[in-house]
């Protein structure tokens, strides 16, 4: 008997999960892969050859993560964070900074690969305020239109990282404790520190700390340093949601979206523009989140289940006139199991 070969001529879906490989009736089936590994799957049907690793250096300590710092277009660092150290690395200019390294063999999908021998130098090296146990919970926002970035961490006092490219070469990063004027008073007692931030209508949100998990913060208008409180519409303000469920992550979008281990609330104002006198917070849905920074990508939101086995996006829908959250890894369930 001959045997039926269909072509198949897209592959726009995917590595999908074994539990539709029966589904021949879904989409995602007829253009999905059971493998796809080292490949990115493009909206146009073929896949493309996913590019390579590139070798920056070797960072002390046994815990580190790393946060992009683009300053334009041209302009971009990487900032490796350790318990012993903060490495600054030009993304730009590194072929002026390239040295030799000496590597260990390291393994990579179970297999041995082969480590380039070169590195960069790192343009600037800091102290780390934060220890091996407090790196994971790091949160990070750089503030619009600046050269600053915001740090929050449970333990720690907010920091930033600053950079002045004015300064001499090796002196132009420099990370200290951020000095509001005033701290809010909530923030005083040990390791009640925000753990999200966001930006959003010029001013600076913080939230979820250990003791007041549903409250956030709004700075003064204008300036993300000031929480002087008042009745003004550029003073800084505070509120707290009505339900319990302490605030996993903050994001700017159309409106200021909060995501909660219970659930999704977004805030806004009758003028369009949040204010002590003008705030309304109001829940869209019930999912929960787990603590990982949500991401913008066009015009909606993504966040992590509580669990961490679903990527769900959360944005508003004009076809159903109201905020949705729904899963987008439903197919492709392998690309969400956040640890």
């Amino acid at each position: 008997m001959a045997k039926n070969h269909p072509i198949w001529n897209s592959f726009a879906a995917g590595e999908v999960s074994p539990r539709i490989w029966s589904r021949s009736d879904l989409p995602a089936w007829r253009s999905g892969c059971a493998q796809l590994t080292n490949f990115i799957a493009t909206s146009h049907g073929p896949v493309v050859r996913r590019g390579g690793f590139e070798y920056l250096g070797q960072s002390p300590g046994t815990a580190g993560t790393v946060f992009g710092f683009q300053i334009d277009v041209a302009v971009g660092y990487a900032i490796c964070i350790t318990e012993n150290e903060i490495r600054i690395y030009n993304l730009s200019f590194r072929a002026a900074q390239l040295i030799t390294h000496e590597t260990e063999p390291v393994t990579y999908l179970g297999e041995p690969i082969t480590v380039a021998t070169k590195g960069y130098v790192a343009e600037q090296v800091l102290e780390s305020p934060w220890n091996a146990l407090e790196i994971p919970q790091l949160r990070a926002e750089v503030l619009p239109g600046s050269t600053t970035m915001f740090f929050v961490c449970p333990t720690t006092r907010p920091q930033e990282l600053i950079f002045d490219p004015t300064a001499e070469q090796g002196m132009q990063w420099e990370i200290q404790d951020i000095s509001f004027t005033p701290d809010p008073v909530e923030w005083h007692s040990p390791d009640n520190w925000p753990t999200c931030l966001a930006f959003f209508q010029g001013r600076s949100w913080f939230a979820g700390t250990k003791e007041e998990p549903e409250t956030f913060w709004g700075s003064q208008s204008g300036n993300f340093r000031d929480f002087t409180e008042g009745t003004n519409a550029d003073q800084a303000l505070e509120f707290t949601l009505a339900k319990a469920g302490k605030i996993m992550w903050l994001a700017g979008a159309q409106t200021l979206v909060i995501g909660t281990v219970n659930g999704e609330y977004v805030a806004n104002s009758d003028a369009g523009v949040i204010s002590p006198s003008d705030i309304d917070v109001n829940q869209q849905s019930a999912y929960g989140s787990r603590y990982v920074q949500s991401r913008m990508v066009g015009n909606i939101t993504l966040y992590a289940s509580p669990d961490g086995r679903k990527l769900r996006d959360v944005g508003y829908r004009w076809e159903e006139t109201n905020w949705v959250s729904r899963v987008v890894t439903v197919v492709s369930e392998l690309i969400s199991a956040v640890t």
